[in-house]
């Protein structure tokens, strides 16, 4: 069995007007030990100032695929944009038999890098508990068009919020001055949080950012965190849906927090076990019966509930949902399922009558049929 190869890749910079060859731009590896034939890739931004691939000289449209064998990689180049800028490319490699997954990396427009990246920063406020993203309250750039490559950050209090990578809770300020900060690669950053204290306070912190050569100015913060003191609820209600549909669980569960906390896990039980009954799946693996099921909030985004495939019946779903402290009561969800509406018409001194036998509202009907309302 063959083994796909793995196109690896990664960010790259050009100065204005010049230009870097094919076989700078990529490179790939194969488990197999499979040679690398073919490539294929695609310059994914167009415009008249940005960078652009030519092949034997010849300029190629951005948005459209080119496939070279290796052997033709020598004539290919990626020539710069006229003014600073980044886009993106994606590329794939083929070892005879299987393509790649396609891998992605920007390519940067830029002039000689002499000046510092500049570095915004946001005051902001949590609740206890609250997760926040990083990448929500700073932006980074750099004024000769340089990637940011790194950050520094400094949390200036024990016992407070503190920072964390992939769930690990991060080093907290002891006092030490350098020994505080805690270096975050730009690729990391969108795993990278912060989480609010126990208590309500303010703490502050301290933010650097790197162009690949040099550090921004220091920028300073506070981070306010609220008490948590209210559990969230759950909107208990009852949905009324044809036979056999399938719609987004966001479209079921309303769930609302006094403290504007978001909602760091859900939990659902599906109280029916009868054939054909109604269920709930996450990323379109139906989930078992009569057991307590914990999704994150990614999952729940993911799920679906579908009704039941017999009519007339009803079924119950209770649900919870966590704000890093506090449960929420156990709320529940009914789905009564019944027949799609039949739809028929007569005529009643020459007027065209549409009649509707089904237990559904009757201008709600729209959303089972692909003919408008206004259109019967």
């Amino acid at each position: 069995m063959n083994t796909p190869p793995v196109a690896q890749t990664q960010d790259l910079v050009v100065l204005l007007g010049n230009t870097i060859n094919g076989f700078n731009l990529f490179t790939a590896t194969d488990a197999d030990g499979d040679p690398i034939t073919k490539w294929r890739f695609v310059d994914t931004f167009g415009g008249d100032k940005s960078g652009y691939f030519t092949v034997d000289g010849i300029r190629r449209d951005a948005n459209s695929l080119i496939t070279l064998n290796t052997n033709e990689l020598g004539t290919l180049e990626y020539l710069s944009g006229s003014i600073i800028g980044r886009e993106t490319i994606r590329v794939q490699a083929f070892d005879g038999q299987d393509w790649s997954k396609w891998a992605e990396f920007f390519i940067y427009s830029a002039v000689p890098n002499v000046t510092v990246p500049l570095l915004t920063v946001f005051p902001f406020h949590v609740v206890a508990y609250e997760k926040i993203n990083v990448v929500g309250w700073l932006q980074a750039s750099d004024p000769d068009g340089w990637p940011i490559d790194r950050y520094l950050f400094r949390d200036r209090k024990v016992g407070g919020g503190y920072f964390q990578l992939d769930g690990v809770k991060l080093q907290e300020g002891t006092g030490n001055g350098i020994a505080d900060w805690i270096l975050v690669e730009a690729k990391d950053l969108p795993r990278f949080q912060y989480v609010g204290a126990l208590n309500g306070q303010t703490e502050i912190i301290d933010v650097r950012a790197r162009d690949t050569q040099h550090w921004s100015l220091l920028q300073t913060i506070a981070a306010t965190t609220h008490a948590n003191l209210y559990r969230p609820q759950v909107q208990e209600k009852l949905f009324q849906l044809p036979i056999g549909v399938t719609d987004k669980m966001t479209k079921f569960v309303n769930v609302t927090d006094a403290d504007n906390n978001s909602i760091k896990s859900y939990r659902l039980f599906d109280t029916s076990n009868s054939p054909g009954s109604a269920y709930f799946s996450v990323f379109g693996v139906e989930q078992p019966f009569k057991q307590w099921i914990e999704l994150t909030p990614q999952q729940f985004r993911n799920s679906t509930i579908s009704s039941a495939t017999s009519g007339f019946r009803t079924d119950h779903f209770r649900v919870q949902a966590f704000d890093g402290k506090f449960w929420s009561p156990i709320s529940t969800i009914s789905i009564k399922t019944a027949k799609k509406p039949t739809i028929t018409s007569r005529q009643v001194d020459g007027l065209g009558i549409v009649v509707a036998n089904s237990h559904f509202d009757f201008f709600n009907l729209g959303q089972y049929f692909d003919v408008d309302a206004g259109e019967l």
